[in-house]
């Protein structure tokens, strides 16, 4: 990988640029070229010209490096995860989730989505990480997050590390996503470590926004920068994104829904999950996951959120 700083001082970029982007967690071309424009020109605060000049720069320097498949192994072996809330999904994931994914949870109304990513937010906030929980739908409250800290035995002052901002339109979530770019890093500085970043729900705000056929590429290309974005902070910083999303009629599926949000969304998920309400019990399944096959594991929704039955 190429050093930044050199590729820098090489094409006689400016250096007030490079330290900012060391402070987001950008260390060489290679995570350079993976920001798009509008990325740059947020974050350093340049003009659209500038952030163009500077990634043809990085593309002119990038020169590809291929790995053994040992050397991937030894790299996936040294990945932290984040526990999840169910002992057997757990098992299944070897672990938990991995830091540097992003994770997705699809289902029908009340099959448990968002109590999943409550309850996941809380178990984070009670081992001193802090979460940024973005809250499009505007169903969070603050009494169920109480309930299911208190439920599982931890201390309400935990709850101080979720911190939520609510967002009902996309302008505004795009806007948040570029704030998280350079907002995580500065936390990390200041000791503060974020390990999860939630999205509740990550298209609603987009369907809303973007009603009809003729909106349809705009709001698909909108989606993808977001996604892409977040998959470069997942990774930047080591943390988990996770985001919940609607379904979508589909009378030739087995359940009479899909996922909405098309292929962009489908293939940009690290691990995508479904959930399913089968009576008073819960369903998560693995439906795509690069590693596992379609695995599924219930659960119940009580005061402790999601538990295992």
């Amino acid at each position: 990988m190429k050093v930044l700083k050199s590729f820098f001082q090489k094409q006689r970029l400016s250096l007030t640029h490079l330290e900012k982007l060391e402070k987001i967690g950008i260390k060489n071309v290679e995570q350079l070229i993976a920001l798009s424009k509008e990325n740059l020109v947020y974050l350093l605060g340049v003009s659209e010209d500038t952030a163009e000049r500077i990634l043809k720069a990085g593309w002119r320097a990038y020169r590809p490096v291929f790995q053994t498949a040992f050397e991937i192994r030894d790299e996936e072996e040294k990945i932290g995860k984040m526990e999840t809330p169910l002992k057997r999904l757990n098992e299944v994931l070897g672990g938990g989730f991995e830091f540097g994914s992003l994770i997705e949870f699809f289902g029908p109304y009340a099959s448990g989505k968002s109590q999943f990513l409550f309850t996941q937010s809380v178990l984070e906030a009670s081992k001193g990480s802090f979460v940024m929980f973005i809250d499009t739908e505007m169903t969070l409250r603050y009494d169920r997050l109480k309930q299911i800290a208190i439920s599982r035995g931890f201390n309400e002052d935990a709850l101080e590390k979720i911190l939520i901002k609510k967002a009902p339109s996309s302008s505004e979530l795009i806007l948040l996503v570029h704030h998280l770019l350079s907002l995580i890093p500065k936390l990390r500085e200041n000791g503060k470590r974020v390990s999860l970043i939630v999205i509740d729900s990550l298209l609603n705000p987009f369907r809303a926004d973007y009603i009809g056929i003729s909106e349809l590429a705009v709001r698909q290309q909108k989606l993808n920068w977001c996604l892409r974005t977040l998959l470069n902070i997942a990774k930047a910083n080591e943390l988990v994104v996770m985001y919940s999303n609607q379904v979508v009629g589909s009378p030739s599926s087995p359940f009479g829904w899909i996922p909405a949000g098309g292929h962009v969304l489908g293939h940009a998920s690290t691990i995508r999950f479904s959930l399913h309400r089968r009576g008073t019990k819960r369903i998560i399944r693995i439906e795509d996951a690069p590693h596992l096959p379609k695995i599924d594991v219930w659960f119940k929704i009580s005061e402790k959120g999601v538990e295992d039955v």
